[in-house]
């Protein structure tokens, strides 16, 4: 019959029906033993066996799965039970579940319609008398208390094996193997896809499997450390080479991510990445929970392969903001500027889409990645503005006089007047990022001036490093803009201030 229930033919008085269930496929005794009980109680009764639903090897913790207990539900509920009384081995046989009230409603619901329930193998009375609810109430609670600290055996028991270089359970991946040792220490044979040790007092390690697939793992990492190739183009071109994976299927990028995150491929038994216990939905714990054993194994990369790949991982994923603007400036030194293409185009570095995540903007990104340690807060930034333009002002009033010409001062800052007939005004420029470009706005429309010496700051703002020189009047724009190791044919750049005024280099202006 479907739904785990079948047909008994009986004889005599009350028509009943059996529930019984087992918790695991090794406990091939259990429902055989709770069917002779439940028939020789049922004889006792003088009741007549009619059906029997049950659920073998199926965990107690949930009604999930368990197709027996959800047909006696459904025909109890559906009215389509010819049988009024229910026989239980014990309380326990509903389910080990963590809220015992569960247990308590299934039997509620069996009792409305019309179904009693009796369990055999406890000294539970017919009455219903609130000592013997209360007893069924702890009888629930220890089952659920039991599973509770089963599960804390388990665990720790997985603990002390992996603690001592043993494989708690789990495939054992590509390019790795399970193997069957006995108590010395010694391989018994390599175990199968699905196996089990050949003895049950042995244990299973890990052991670098065929030497195709140990030459496949390291090339892996080859091309993802060196070629800097991301998940997706090292699966292609696996697939491209006819290389099958673990289970002869073409290989996906997540069976690529596995092996390049894992450190069992570096010697390295990993336990508790992942649990989900007592039928709990599966969460990730924190790295700080995780069980390791290093040097379980013998190894097919190093750990500084291993840890070569998972910062390149992090660096891809823009989990690691240094890591990113570092690669931003090494990017800039090989080019002389930055852009959305390069950044496309260069393999290892986060997509564009998730740097502006990160940063808010790429030219955000840009700046960060190319200011120095020494680049100070805006409200410093304007006073050190503010002393390098005072400082640009004498040095280019002593050019001047240098040159025989008189100078005095104009009717706003930084404007000094020449020999009465033309003006010339100072200022300095921040190195700015225009469009993946770095250069400099340089003033090209000052009121009442017909010349502008612009001084060029550096990556810091405490450092002028070159100088230009600009002919504005009958200029329309606001600025001109100056990029670096350009020189525009309207502009003359120098880098030391003399050179201005046909005087000899004196070298730069002063730090302080």
């Amino acid at each position: 019959m479907s739904h785990g229930s079948v047909e008994v033919n009986g004889q005599m008085g009350r028509k009943a029906a059996a529930y019984v269930r087992m918790s695991t496929e090794t406990q091939d005794l259990s429902i055989n033993q709770q069917l002779d009980y439940i028939a020789r109680y049922a004889a006792g009764m003088q009741y007549t066996l009619v059906k029997v639903y049950r659920d073998e090897g199926k965990s107690g913790l949930t009604l999930r799965r368990r197709g027996g207990l959800q047909q006696l539900l459904v025909d109890i509920l559906g009215g389509a039970c010819d049988f009024d009384v229910l026989l239980i081995y014990d309380v326990s046989r509903w389910g080990r579940f963590l809220n015992i009230d569960e247990a308590a409603c299934y039997e509620f619901l069996c009792g409305r319609a019309g179904v009693e329930v009796l369990y055999c193998a406890e000294a539970f009375g017919r009455e219903a008398l609130p000592l013997q609810h209360l007893m069924k109430d702890i009888k629930r609670l220890m089952a659920a208390e039991r599973i509770r600290e089963l599960s804390v055996r388990v665990f720790e028991a997985h603990a002390y094996l992996l603690r001592r270089g043993y494989k708690p359970g789990g495939a054992a991946g590509f390019g790795l193997r399970r193997v069957s040792v006995n108590a010395d220490g010694r391989i018994r044979r390599v175990l199968e896809d699905g196996e089990r040790k050949c003895h049950q007092t042995d244990r299973v390690m890990l052991t670098p499997g065929p030497a195709e697939e140990v030459r496949v793992v390291r090339e892996i990492f080859r091309w993802y450390i060196e070629e800097r190739m991301s998940y997706t183009a090292v699966a292609r071109r696996l697939n491209q080479r006819g290389v099958p994976n673990g289970s002869g299927m073409p290989w996906h990028y997540l069976q690529v991510k596995a092996i390049l995150t894992n450190e069992k491929y570096c010697g390295t038994l990993l336990y508790n990445r992942t649990s989900g216990k007592l039928r709990t939905s599966r969460r990730r714990n924190d790295e700080a929970e995780w069980l390791r054993c290093p040097a379980a194994h013998a190894p097919i990369v190093t750990p500084a392969e291993l840890a070569q790949a998972n910062a390149h991982y992090r660096l891809r994923r823009g989990l690691d903001r240094d890591a990113v603007l570092e690669a931003l400036r090494q990017l800039y030194r090989r080019h002389g500027r930055l852009s959305y293409r390069l950044i496309e185009a260069e393999a290892g570095l986060p997509h564009s889409t998730l740097m502006i995540k990160m940063f808010g903007s790429l030219e955000a990104a840009y700046r960060l990645a190319l200011r120095t340690e020494r680049w100070p807060p805006d409200g410093m930034a304007q006073s050190c503005a503010r002393r390098l333009t005072c400082q640009l002002l004498e040095r280019v009033g002593a050019c001047i006089a240098r040159t025989g010409h008189r100078i005095s001062s104009g009717a706003t800052p930084y404007l000094l007047q020449v020999d009465g007939t033309w003006t010339l005004r100072v200022a300095v420029a921040a190195c700015v990022c225009k469009g993946g470009y770095w250069g400099w706005r340089v003033p090209a429309r000052a009121a009442g001036s017909d010349f502008v010496v612009c001084g060029l700051r550096g990556a810091g703002c405490d450092q002028l490093v070159k100088f230009a020189l600009v002919q504005v009047a009958g200029l329309s724009q606001r600025t001109k803009w100056l990029g670096v190791g350009k020189h525009p044919r309207d502009m003359l750049v120098v880098s030391d201030i003399a050179q201005l005024f046909g005087l000899p280099a004196v070298g730069s202006l002063p730090d302080n």
